[in-house]
């Protein structure tokens, strides 16, 4: 058995998103294109879902995101914040 030491506290009662990724060729950040998936909201349908999900079906008030440097931007346009090495929101 893991010990109590074996989790951090930051996820203690909160749903966890381990990665979003909206998959297809690359589209640089500002540009658009009607072909490809990225940049047209669906990251955002995925991390609303996922809000929804901690929410109403689990009765967390918080989900953390596993996230790396290079994405913290994206999430903190969502009202996400740093906890730790996470990015958190308080869910409403």
């Amino acid at each position: 058995m893991p010990s109590d030491m074996a989790h951090r506290k930051e996820v203690l009662s909160s749903s966890i998103i381990r990665e979003i990724k909206v998959m297809g060729n690359i589209v640089p950040i500002g540009a658009e294109s009607a072909e490809n998936w990225q940049h047209h909201g669906f990251g955002k349908k995925l991390l609303d879902e996922a809000e929804r999900i901690s929410l109403e079906e689990y009765g967390k008030k918080r989900i953390v995101v596993i996230s790396g440097i290079g994405v913290r931007n994206y999430f903190r346009k969502y009202g996400y914040e740093r906890l730790g090495p996470y990015m958190a929101r308080e869910l409403k």
